[in-house]
């Protein structure tokens, strides 16, 4: 079967160019071009997939759930991801819709899904600057991103991730730390959440409590953590904010395998509230957000895109609540 790829390929442009000369947005290509591309798709006789699958009617039932992929990710061993995915995908089935998965590198690949498929609308996880820059620009589908900050003109659901770092740093201060570590996870692009988080745990001691030491450790690997946590508890660090529990959670084994007693040597504070903060020990203190809540948020947000004739949906921004949740992986220094 001829693919979009193949077109680009013969026609010695981008996948993008074709995709905008067969969805007719020939704005940013030329006429010389545009001829070129319709020539080699009829040469070529290239069906898009939606029509060889009789998906054309305008009553497509399909969602895409796009999910950027980077090296240092682990998706769907992410008990986050796993949440919500599972709770989009009940709540899309629910409404008698169907849930497409996409994992993707570039807007490209977006693109190239979008124009081969009739996709009703769409959901995005882990996007950013030039992908959305992208995405923007090319698609007009209803489409709601999760927990992509920094931008006004698109639909997002997320959580306040500069908040939860401020209320981790304020919540450990209160608790007599004066030197803190926080455990941020690698990304390819600056206002991801983990990032946020350091910021919001960076502004409350700027603000709040300027003696106050904050070292910033940025790995995603649990050894090279741990490392790095032994290094500054052994020049006063007494308390660790991690990015995700998942992250808390390894760790805090590794750290008792090399001998640090938690809470008494270090104390630990995770992020999310996942249910296996309830089964180590000690049951980790947390930031928690509502993730199954999260991803219900989502579907319902982007089928009132659906419906939404006005467009006055178009540009929502959704913040759910994070709280606290206090357990026993903290000690107070009186």
């Amino acid at each position: 079967m001829v693919t979009i790829k193949d077109i680009a390929r013969e026609a010695n442009v981008s996948v993008m160019t074709v995709s905008r000369v067969i969805n007719g947005n020939h704005q940013k290509v030329s006429e010389k071009t545009a001829k070129k591309v319709k020539k080699i798709i009829d040469q070529m006789g290239y069906v898009p997939n939606s029509s060889a699958r009789s998906l054309i009617t305008k009553d497509s039932k399909i969602i895409v759930l796009f999910i950027y992929m980077n090296s240092y990710q682990r998706i769907l061993m992410s008990p986050h991801n796993s949440v919500f995915i599972e709770n989009v995908a009940r709540a899309i089935q629910q409404r008698s819709y169907y849930l497409m998965i996409r994992f993707v590198e570039k807007a490209s690949e977006i693109a190239e899904c979008l124009w081969s498929w009739n996709v009703a609308g769409c959901i995005l996880m882990g996007m950013y600057d030039e992908i959305i820059d992208e995405i923007e620009q090319h698609s007009n589908i209803p489409k709601v991103y999760i927990d992509t900050h920094g931008y006004d003109n698109i639909c997002m659901v997320g959580i306040d991730d500069r908040y939860g770092g401020y209320i981790a740093a304020e919540y450990l201060v209160s608790k007599g730390h004066t030197n803190l570590a926080m455990v941020d996870i690698p990304s390819v692009f600056k206002e991801n959440a983990s990032y946020l988080r350091f910021e919001g745990c960076w502004q409350y001691i700027q603000t709040k409590t300027p003696g106050v030491l904050l070292h910033h450790i940025i790995s995603s690997d649990i050894s090279e953590i741990c490392q790095q946590i032994i290094e500054q508890y052994e020049k006063g660090c007494s308390a660790v904010f991690f990015a995700a529990d998942n992250i808390a959670i390894e760790a805090m084994d590794l750290l008792k395998s090399k001998g640090i007693i938690i809470p008494e040597q270090i104390s630990c504070v995770g992020f999310d509230n996942q249910r296996m903060c309830n089964f180590v020990t000690p049951k980790l203190t947390t930031i928690a957000q509502d993730i199954a809540g999260k991803g219900k948020m989502a579907v319902e947000v982007l089928f009132n895109l659906l419906e939404d004739k006005e467009n006055e949906n178009k540009f929502r921004q959704v913040l759910l609540p994070i709280n606290i949740v206090e357990r026993a992986s903290v000690k107070e220094i009186i």
